[in-house]
């Protein structure tokens, strides 16, 4: 009997301290949420407690178009926004209230002109947030995930010189060779049926990729087909997006005895050893190699007798992420421009635009494209509209707090931007939602300063130029050499709406063309 009462006052002794835990992390939920300066920042009820429902959205490929969403609904005057904000004071919100949203208890989404620029102003002290460690899960985190601004500034001068515009162009030759190839390939397609751009576009900056990071090709325009590591790639690229927002949850998958599962979440682990074989490989060409030093981006990292800075691990982890970021970021956006200027609603844009090329020959440099402004403007209204990474771009607040706009925002709170809403301001893009190319003749300092397709201040993708280089050579060569290209019936604004798992992809993966 006396072991039965021990028991029982044994549990419900247990009970009151779980009880109490419990309570405890309410109510200190609850004092945080109520005591927080960012109380007085637009944004849905929800978001001062829980971040679930903005995590919701990742999972379903809509973050971009979830924020934008909240942007735009706060910048309306309308009693709509007392349901949506717990505190708000007025039946309407001031005028600003829609440039800065808070999406969850400790980040706030910024679309204030003056507020981007004092954020990612170089030497501004917004440091990179954790999230990029969290997307980048390595010992060697590489140029694009380090949080650290003195340690990106020293590998960031390491590559200077081989990302540089005038040391890519060295590299126009091998570039040309795979986008004539791709063009090649799409118009077969096209002249039998239909072509995939998106597939072949892919394809061919991925190789691009390949053999600008490891001197070598993976042939996949040749081939045909994906080999094994570009399927973890893309892969991993997707997880790491998810990863970033859904940690916990990531946690409790490495857990569950699914060899699927496992197989995936190992992902990290199996691109590290390729990109250490194909640094191997490299090393022992550049050993051998008998020519000039620019046989790849890396060339100088992997002589030992002038590299003293990196290490294998490093240069493969480097490599790896420029075939990520030079990949799909590349392949999206050269598709959408396709669309865009094949869609019968921007046939004068087509008609500019081919006027415009057919100035040059087919064999034109890109040097001499630089003499055709229109093309240069196809190429910038496409990535004002459909960047391959227009999602946000999270900073932590400094630890003295900073105020921006109207708002004191306290230390250690993320704030962020994200592309999609900047380009799409009616107050600095006329017309936002529109493909108009003939706006960025005389662009606006607005407009220039707003523009972020690569990043922002010191945090710019070292690989815009390449990028720049594949763009307008892709661009150029299509429309020369597939004058009687159309979307074919499959191709439609819907199947083209995106999804987003940190870069953008249509919905349907594809972009069908056909011949006239």
């Amino acid at each position: 009997m006396s072991e039965w009462y021990l028991d029982s006052w044994m549990k419900i002794g247990l009970l009151a301290v779980l009880s109490s835990v419990f309570l405890s992390k309410v109510a200190l939920t609850f004092r945080k949420a109520l005591s927080s300066e960012l109380r007085q920042i637009p944004g849905p009820w929800y978001a001062m407690w829980t971040s679930l429902w903005l995590k919701l959205q990742v999972l379903q490929g809509r973050r971009v178009h979830y924020i934008h969403a909240l942007h735009q609904s706060y910048g309306m005057q309308a009693p709509f926004h007392k349901f949506h904000h717990a505190w708000a004071h007025a039946d309407t919100i001031a005028p600003d209230a829609g440039r800065f949203v808070r999406i969850s208890p400790t980040e706030v989404s910024i679309s204030d002109l003056d507020s981007f620029k004092t954020i990612h102003r170089v030497g501004s002290g917004f440091h990179k947030s954790e999230w990029y460690l969290r997307f980048n899960e390595s010992a060697h985190p590489g140029i694009f995930a380090m949080t650290d601004p003195k340690q990106h500034a020293a590998r960031r001068r390491l590559f200077a010189q081989p990302f540089s515009n005038s040391y890519i162009q060295t590299f126009e030759p091998a570039v040309r060779q795979k986008v004539d190839l791709a063009v090649a390939k799409i118009k077969r397609d096209a002249a039998s049926g239909s072509a995939d751009i998106l597939k072949w576009f892919t394809f061919m900056a991925t190789d691009v990729s390949g053999e600008l990071s490891f001197g070598r090709s993976f042939d996949m325009l040749q081939r045909e087909e994906k080999n094994p590591y570009i399927r973890d790639l893309e892969t991993a690229l997707m997880i790491a997006g998810m990863r970033s927002e859904l940690r916990p949850l990531f946690t409790i998958a490495s857990y569950i005895p699914w060899g699927t599962l496992q197989h995936t979440l190992a992902i990290d682990k199996r691109l590290s050893s390729y990109g250490e074989k194909a640094v191997q490989n490299h090393k022992a060409h550049v050993a051998t190699e008998k020519g000039p030093d620019a046989t790849s981006l890396f060339s100088k990292f992997l002589d030992p007798t002038k590299n003293q800075e990196l290490s294998d691990a490093d240069i493969a982890q480097e490599a790896s992420n420029l075939i990520v970021a030079g990949s799909d970021t590349t392949a999206v956006s050269l598709t959408y421009l396709v669309w865009a200027v094949l869609h019968p609603a921007n046939s004068h844009v087509r008609n500019t635009l081919e006027s415009e090329i057919n100035q040059l020959p087919p064999d034109a440099r890109a040097s001499d494209l630089t003499a055709l402004p229109y093309l240069k403007a196809v190429v910038d209204e496409t990535l004002r509209l459909y960047g391959a990474a227009p999602g946000s771009l999270p900073r932590v607040v400094p630890a003295a707090g900073t105020t921006l706009g109207p708002y004191h925002i306290p230390s250690g709170v993320t704030v962020s931007t994200q592309a999609f809403t900047m380009h799409r301001d009616p107050s600095i893009f006329a017309d936002p939602e529109r493909f108009d190319p003939s706006r960025w003749k005389r662009p606006t300092q607005a407009m220039k300063d707003a523009y972020s397709p690569f990043g922002a201040g010191s945090r710019t993708c070292i690989g815009m130029h390449l990028a720049m280089l594949e763009l307008l050579l892709g661009a150029f060569i299509f429309f020369k050499q597939c004058p009687e290209a159309v979307l074919a019936p499959a191709t439609t604004d819907e199947s083209m709406d995106f999804v987003n798992y940190f870069l953008i992809a249509p919905k349907s993966h594809r972009c069908l063309i056909r011949s006239r």
